[in-house]
């Protein structure tokens, strides 16, 4: 359904219309999260980058996305340029729409 990539390909978020996966080039594995459970927090950086640590805000609270997100489980950390956050915004956006659409 959607698909985002980041820090020039080394990050993969991958919706499928009911669970979010992440991929990172620094990991051996992937990370699968219900959408309605996914919780990404946005924290500002120096060197015009941000940190998203993706996981797990607690079931029914997704998706949720701030820098005021409290996870309960955090599966992936990385940081990209300040550039690219607008583009997870938006991918968030979409899963969001099809997660309320769903429960309509």
């Amino acid at each position: 359904m959607a698909t985002l990539e980041l820090d020039g390909g080394k990050v993969l978020m991958w919706f499928d219309g009911a669970v979010v996966e992440t991929f990172h080039d620094d990991y051996d594995k992937s990370f699968r999260t219900p959408a309605t459970w996914l919780g990404v927090k946005a924290e500002g950086r120096k060197h015009d980058k941000v940190r998203f640590s993706v996981g797990r805000a607690g079931p029914g609270a997704g998706p949720a996305y701030g820098s005021d997100i409290e996870l309960t489980w955090a599966d992936v950390m990385f940081e990209v340029d300040i550039a690219e956050e607008p583009q997870m915004r938006a991918f968030l956006g979409e899963v969001a729409q099809a997660v309320a659409s769903r429960s309509a």
